[in-house]
């Protein structure tokens, strides 16, 4: 376990870097070590067990029987809960009563004398989550932590002011190579049962399998199931790949472009959503954007089971994804399946670090996670534009 502070203020009285806004409520508890990371905090239900308080007027200890931490009110269990971890806190806190208002909005964790802050970003049915914001040289003694945690509050306002506008909002998303797209594939040899396996790898994840990191908060197991109208770009090189119209259940149309001469696990992609698009004259709309040799291939349907592993250390997002690909309109239909292993975007305050390292150790999960599954698969760089190929090829198209 680990010592983490939970600092209580005055909601009525933010953002943190306008005025001095201090905390008005310390608690000293312990938290899971494997719930705090150098980029994420996260504070899952039931986990958190408050030790002790400290107020402008009294410093002491709260009572064995107290309930676990709890200040989310998203539904009537965790609004018991809070009201219930309050209540205690008010019968220990000489008067200084904590105010409706106040929020559990600043966390500290102590590392080689420096003082780690991370702010509150959004909270869950399941937990909440507090971003890094900066550090200081400080440490809390038991007699004046209060009085210390908010001259070390103090000092960091300027970095406070530097990140806040982000700090109001779960969505600090930054992007690695945001013209490429990193993705492992391993395809299957005989198709499985995706959604056996997809919640299977989220129970593991969900259930902390996977130390360091974390289901994406509000995103569960996600199902799409769509069309996709592919191009082949053959020439010239410098325009290689292809151009694909996906509709969406809007009526709008999503264009894809890769642009790759060889399949790789790292390839320049764009995306273009919301586009008003005839899907019954894509063609013409292929030939309109991409001024290159174009080959109309059969169209797909995809349906994709996605996981997302979002990582304490980095914010890093990741996504595995269960794909099976069958074609639209054949005679006699293809499909293919596939796993992809994806980095996605970046939850962080601060400059981006590698995806390399993490992305390869996920990738090296899922692969074990797919042999202790008995799923007959290889690791491969075959592509869906590989497979509308064979598929047109063994179709005489």
């Amino acid at each position: 376990m680990q010592t983490l502070w939970i600092a209580y203020l005055d909601t009525d009285h933010l953002p943190i870097c306008s005025g001095s806004p201090q905390a008005t409520h310390l608690i000293e508890a312990t938290a899971p070590i494997a719930d705090i990371g150098a980029n994420t905090l996260i504070v899952q239900t039931g986990t958190v067990s408050a030790i002790r308080l400290s107020t402008a007027v009294t410093v002491c200890e709260l009572p064995p029987d107290m309930p676990k931490f709890e200040d989310r009110i998203l539904e009537p269990t965790q609004r018991r809960a809070r009201a219930a971890f309050r209540t205690q806190i008010n019968a220990q806190s000489g008067g200084s009563q904590l105010p409706e208002q106040a929020a559990a909005l600043i966390f500290a964790v102590e590392e080689a004398g420096q003082l780690r802050f991370y702010h509150q970003t959004e909270t869950t049915e399941r937990e909440m989550v507090a971003l890094f914001v900066a550090e200081t040289k400080a440490n809390l003694p038991e007699a004046d932590a209060l009085l210390r945690f908010n001259k070390a509050l103090d000092t960091l306002r300027p970095v406070f002011a530097e990140k806040a506008p982000l700090l109001g909002t779960r969505r600090a998303y930054l992007q690695w190579r945001p013209d490429m797209e990193l993705e492992r594939k391993f395809t299957f040899l005989d198709i499985p049962d995706t959604w056996a396996l997809e919640s299977a790898l989220f129970a593991e994840l969900y259930g902390g399998h996977y130390s360091g990191y974390y289901p994406e908060p509000h995103m569960g197991i996600q199902l799409f199931d769509y069309e996709n109208h592919i191009f082949e770009v053959s020439a010239p090189a410098s325009e290689q790949g292809y151009i694909s119209f996906i509709p969406q259940i809007d009526g709008l149309v999503t264009v894809k472009r890769k642009w790759f001469q060889k399949n790789a696990e790292l390839r320049r992609e764009t995306l273009w959503p919301g586009e008003c698009l005839d899907v019954a004259a894509l063609n013409k709309a292929a030939h309109d954007r991409v001024d290159g040799e174009l080959t109309a291939l059969p169209p797909f349907r995809r349906k994709r089971l996605d996981v997302n592993y979002e990582s304490l250390e980095t914010g890093h997002i990741y996504g595995v994804y269960f794909d099976i690909c069958t074609t639209v309109g054949a005679t006699v239909p293809q499909r293919f399946g596939q796993v992809e292993v994806e980095y996605c975007r970046t939850r962080s305050l601060h400059p981006l670090v590698d995806v390399r390292p993490e992305f390869e150790m996920l990738a090296d999960h899922v692969n074990a996670f797919l042999k202790a599954h008995d799923v007959n698969f290889q690791h491969d760089l075959y592509s869906k534009l590989d497979f509308v190929r064979d598929c047109a090829a063994r179709q005489g198209v």
